[in-house]
């Protein structure tokens, strides 16, 4: 299945943590565009899970753990994580021409303000079910999101934001309950929203 899914939440609300484990970590290759060069997939891996991953797949050495789950070439086809940093464009040419990946764009607010980057991911968010793509948008609050992708995406995972619900645009009015329920509760929490149509 290939889905689009707009994480939504505050920093340290866990939008990183949820991506590594569902979207990450699971066998599917994966592109992270990171943006901040903050090591998302360039984890550490501790002897229990590199033995976890052994066993699951045991026909990996200790070595090609560590060459997956830290990629040095991420335009490698060949690798089933890869990890890119620098320019937007160069990325979303390189993920349009991906098939059967999770591709992962952190602080995606951002590339929707340039006209040619914003061409560019709205036709990788388009042409997903083509490819087999899931594409996975993070964003740090509601508002962030531009109004013509509710149109596309399939779920949202929203964590606690610091969204002011009187200023939400029209089409993100359906999250204002899920919002208000999170900022009441304690942080870390998420809800899972299917896309309202």
């Amino acid at each position: 299945m290939s889905n689009a899914v707009a994480t939504i939440g505050a920093s340290g609300q866990g939008k990183t943590f949820y991506d590594k484990e569902t979207f990450i970590y699971p066998n599917k290759k994966c592109l992270y565009f990171d943006v901040n060069n903050e090591g998302y997939i360039d984890h550490r891996l501790d002897d229990a899970r590199i033995k976890a991953m052994l066993i699951a797949r045991p026909e990996l050495t200790r070595g090609k753990i560590k060459d997956i789950c830290n990629p040095k070439l991420p335009t490698d086809t060949k690798l089933v994580r890869s990890r890119f940093i620098g320019n937007i464009d160069e990325f979303l040419d390189i993920a349009l021409k991906k098939s059967n990946t999770n591709v992962i764009i952190d602080e995606a607010t951002i590339f929707f303000s340039g006209k040619a980057a914003s061409e560019k991911l709205t036709r990788l968010i388009v042409l997903r079910k083509h490819r087999f793509n899931n594409i996975i948008l993070n964003f740090h609050a509601a508002r962030d999101v531009p109004p013509f992708l509710y149109s596309h995406i399939n779920f949202i995972v929203l964590f606690k934001t610091e969204d002011n619900c009187d200023d939400l645009p029209k089409k993100a009015q359906f999250l204002i309950p899920y919002i208000k329920k999170l900022q009441a509760g304690p942080d870390h929490k998420k809800i899972i929203i299917p896309k309202i149509k």
